[in-house]
């Protein structure tokens, strides 16, 4: 039963640890819509994103560049929500892509 338990914890953090990557990436992908970097409409292409990975896109909410996302997914009958805010640099994308 303790063993259980502790696949089952493990399982939610890696679950939760994922879930906020996946936020991270569609809050990024949003704002780069946004911008003007990638076509498409910031929202549909942050829920194509969550989507992909089996997760569902709650909030996207957009004001100027600044894109932010809420995801969800259900684990073990659990629900995992994660936040993430994604905006271009203050000098600009194409300069923090020219100095990689």
């Amino acid at each position: 039963l303790l063993g259980g338990v502790a696949v089952t914890t493990v399982d939610l953090l890696r679950a939760a640890d994922r879930a906020q990557k996946v936020a991270n990436l569609a809050a990024l992908a949003a704002s780069d819509v946004a911008i003007g970097v990638v076509s498409g409409r910031p929202c549909v292409v942050a829920r194509d994103v969550a989507r992909e990975q089996q997760m569902e896109l709650d909030v996207c909410e957009l004001s100027g560049s600044v894109a932010t996302v809420s995801i969800s997914l259900k684990r073990h009958g659990v629900t995992i929500q994660k936040r993430a805010a994604a905006s271009p640099q203050p000098t600009g994308v194409w300069a923090a892509l020219a100095e990689e």
